[in-house]
C-alpha cells in the first residue's frame, strides 16, 4: 500500500528508492540491533549506509534517504553554493556541472532558499529531510496537529544551529530567520498540546494558590527575567521567553499529597533519537507524569543503547539524566 503509515520495507516505492541508493554507492542494511534504542534507522556516510529496522516506517527511510542525497549531490559544492547566493549570483552553472543536476528544482530552490535565510548546513539538511516526511503526509500536513513532532524536530536544529553562530554575529537574515523559527516552535509545540496560543506580557504573570509555580528545566524561573510568555486557553504557562533572548519551557508544578489517588493518572514519553560515535543510535526520552487533574507531577529523562558485552551477546544499557537534560 502506498502510504506514509506502510512499513518502509513493504512500501511499493521502496524497489525504486533501493536502485537510487545503489546508484549512489549506498547500501540498504536491515540492523535488529536498533530496535533495542528506538531508533528507526540512521544514515552513516562515511560507510555509504542507511540502516533500518524490520519495522521502520517509509517516513523513517524517507529521512535517511534524503541525508544520503544531500551528502552525494549537495555537500561536495555547498561552499560554492553559499558563497554564490551569499554574493547574488546564480547555480545555473554550477548545477550543470555538478550532483545537483540529480536532485529536482523544487528541491535546489529550496536549498537555496535557505541559503538566502543564512541557515548553517547541518541546519538545511535536517530542515530538507524533514520536509520530505512532511510532504509524504499528503494533504495531512497542513493541518495543525499533524505531524507535529516532524516540524518540532526541523525547527530546533534550525534554532540550534543558528544560536551557535551568536558568537560571529549573525546577519540581519539570521536573526530574522532565527526569531521565526523560534516563534514556529513555540507554536507547533503548542499545537502538541491540544490548546491556542495567547501572548501576554510578563507584568501580568500571577503565581496562584496551591502550589503552583512556574518552573524551567533548571529549577524556578526568576519572573523578572521574563519578558512575554505563551499560555493554552486553561491560562497555564507553556513557553516563555527571557529578557536575554533564550527561549524557555515552562511547566506548572505541583507536588501531589501521599494521599493523592492513582485514579486518573497519566504519563506521557517523548522520544529522540541521539546518533552516539562510531555509527550508534541512542533514545533519549522525556517522561512527564500528570495527575488526576491534570497536572503536572515530574519530568524526568532517561536514554537507553545497545552494546555488545564482552561474549558477544546485545546488551541493553539505560540510565537517568540529569533534570537539567535539554530535550
Amino acid at each position: 500500500r502506498r502510504s506514509s503509515r506502510t512499513k518502509a520495507l513493504y512500501h511499493p516505492d521502496m524497489p525504486k528508492y533501493k536502485k537510487a541508493l545503489e546508484e549512489m554507492g549506498y547500501k540498504l542494511v536491515i540492523d535488529t540491533s536498533m530496535s533495542f534504542t528506538g531508533a528507526g534507522g540512521y544514515h552513516w556516510s562515511y560507510t555509504n549506509v542507511i540502516s533500518l529496522t524490520p519495522d521502520s516506517s517509509w517516513l523513517t527511510f524517507l529521512h535517511e534517504f534524503q541525508h544520503a542525497e544531500f551528502a552525494k549531490y549537495v555537500e561536495p559544492v555547498f561552499l560554492q553554493m553559499q558563497a554564490s547566493v551569499n554574493i547574488g549570483e546564480g547555480l545555473d552553472t554550477m548545477i550543470m556541472n555538478s550532483g545537483l543536476s540529480e536532485l529536482s528544482p523544487d528541491r535546489i530552490n529550496r536549498i537555496k532558499q535557505l541559503l538566502e535565510n543564512g541557515l548553517p548546513k547541518l541546519a538545511i539538511n535536517e530542515t530538507l529531510s524533514g520536509e520530505v516526511e512532511l510532504e509524504a503526509l499528503g494533504f495531512r500536513r497542513y493541518l495543525p496537529f499533524s505531524g507535529s513532532h516532524i516540524k518540532q524536530y526541523l525547527l530546533r536544529h534550525q534554532v540550534t544551529e543558528l544560536e551557535k553562530l551568536k558568537p560571529y554575529g549573525l546577519t540581519a537574515s539570521q536573526i530574522e530567520a532565527l526569531e521565526k523559527s523560534k516563534r514556529d516552535l513555540a507554536f507547533q509545540r503548542m499545537y502538541e498540546g491540544g490548546t491556542n496560543l495567547v501572548v501576554i506580557p510578563a507584568s501580568l504573570i500571577a503565581v496562584p494558590a496551591g502550589g503552583l509555580a512556574l518552573y524551567n528545566e533548571y529549577g524556578r524561573e526568576p519572573e523578572d527575567y521574563i519578558q512575554y510568555v505563551y499560555r493554552g486557553n486553561d491560562k497555564r504557562p507553556y513557553i516563555a521567553q527571557r529578557k536575554d533572548g533564550k527561549w524557555v519551557r515552562f511547566v506548572p508544578l505541583i507536588r501531589p499529597t501521599p494521599d493523592q489517588s492513582e485514579r486518573g493518572k497519566r504519563t506521557e514519553i517523548r522520544k529522540k533519537r541521539v546518533e552516539r560515535g562510531q555509527g550508534g543510535i541512542e533514545l533519549v526520552s522525556e517522561v512527564i507524569k500528570y495527575d488526576e487533574d491534570n497536572n503536572l507531577i515530574e519530568v524526568r529523562y532517561f536514554r537507553r543503547w545497545a552494546e555488545r558485552s564482552s561474549n558477544g551477546e546485545v546488551v541493553e544499557r539505560e540510565e537517568e539524566l540529569p533534570r537539567s537534560y535539554e530535550f
